[in-house]
């Protein structure tokens, strides 16, 4: 149980990182490129990133437990 809570936090945490990038990437060229914002915005939009990988961390951690208990009870219960 501790393998699988610990591989899904660090998948997770990936799909965070993920998320963060593509935040700052869309950011980025949305900003820049389409509606031509200052180059000074890219520390919002890094900012912005770094909220999202925060926020992505900690909301999936009780998921990755709830999914652990509910694959380990469903193979206790075929057992």
């Amino acid at each position: 149980l501790t393998t699988k809570i610990t591989l899904l936090a660090k998948y997770i945490g990936y799909m965070g990182v993920v998320a963060a990038s593509l935040a700052f990437i869309v950011s980025c060229i949305k900003g820049l490129w389409i509606e031509g914002d200052d180059p000074k915005d890219l520390i919002q939009y890094f900012i912005t990133a770094i909220t999202v990988l925060a926020v992505a961390v900690p909301e999936g951690l009780p998921l990755a437990v709830t999914l652990a208990l509910a694959f380990s009870s469903h193979k206790m219960m075929s057992v």
